[in-house]
């Protein structure tokens, strides 16, 4: 028995400036034929107009409920508020509890907590959108996860960063405007490699990543949507706990001319067995 978990970046809750929809649209062809039993969010933006009725189509489509919505706590007042959004199926999941203002405050953007049992298996889940400012901020938001890195957890979103171990990008590729996100910032002001010490903070406490421990390349998850940002990272993550590690079978980004206009981030899937059931 599989069970799928996933995460996207909606990009703006898939609503365009002109008002357009179309990316919307094609962001709930590309989840439906997925069968995601819990599915992370970010970037829900856009969706809380009428009464929520493009959320609440999105969850009947994908025949799923949502189960936490955490708004961003930081934002520079434009536009609709930024939501992360947690979803599950409720024929394969039984929700045990749930936490949607976890670490309240203390994230740029937000942090889910919940303990389900996904098809007979119990997880504690934990969906986020690391800040996008500074790797500093990032660092300090990965402390609230570490806690449950040994035991079976699945924590996921956009994190913004890529793991310690991927090539540097070709800064060149990215507006010099923008590098202050991606890279360590050195006492003096200029800039240093890539600053990963939220994912290495994770990795360190004992999360698994499916890419390493499948000996697989990772694939990158942006870098296709922006003319003046075509360097590609992995920035979005699903990241397991070490009890669960076992399970691992498969980990990948839907990738074609569909998902690369739909957002700017693609989606991450990740496939747990559990032919064992709730033993490590």
């Amino acid at each position: 028995m599989i069970a799928r978990f996933g995460t996207y970046n909606l990009l703006e809750g898939g609503i365009d400036k002109d008002g357009s929809e179309h990316r919307r649209m094609s962001q709930i062809a590309i989840l439906g034929p997925l069968d995601i039993d819990v599915l992370s969010l970010s970037e829900v933006k856009g969706l809380d107009k009428d009464d929520w009725r493009r959320l609440y189509e999105l969850t009947d489509t994908l025949k799923m409920i949502l189960l936490g919505l955490a708004p961003s706590q930081r934002h520079n007042g434009d536009g609709s508020p930024n939501y992360t959004a947690l979803l599950v199926r409720p024929d394969t999941v039984q929700i045990k509890s749930c936490n949607p203002r976890m670490g309240s405050g203390a994230f740029h953007h937000g942090a889910i907590r919940a303990l389900l049992c996904v098809k007979g298996v119990d997880y504690r889940v934990f969906a986020t959108h690391l800040s996008w400012t500074d790797g500093a901020e990032r660092l300090a938001e990965s402390r609230w996860f570490t806690d449950y890195a040994k035991g079976s957890t699945v924590a996921m979103g956009d994190f913004n960063e890529d793991s310690p171990t991927a090539p540097q990008p070709d800064w060149s590729k990215i507006p010099q405007e923008l590098h202050s996100r991606y890279r360590l910032v050195r006492d003096d002001g200029s800039y240093g490699d890539a600053d990963r010490r939220a994912m290495g903070n994770l990795l360190s406490a004992g999360y698994v990543d499916p890419c390493a421990h499948l000996g697989q390349k990772a694939e990158p998850t942006t870098g296709h949507y922006y003319e003046n940002e075509k360097a590609p990272q992995n920035l979005d993550h699903i990241l397991v706990g070490d009890a669960a590690k076992r399970r691992i079978r498969r980990y990948w980004s839907p990738k074609d001319d569909v998902t690369e206009k739909a957002s700017d981030h693609l989606p991450r899937l990740l496939d747990l067995s559990h032919a064992c059931g709730n033993s490590h």
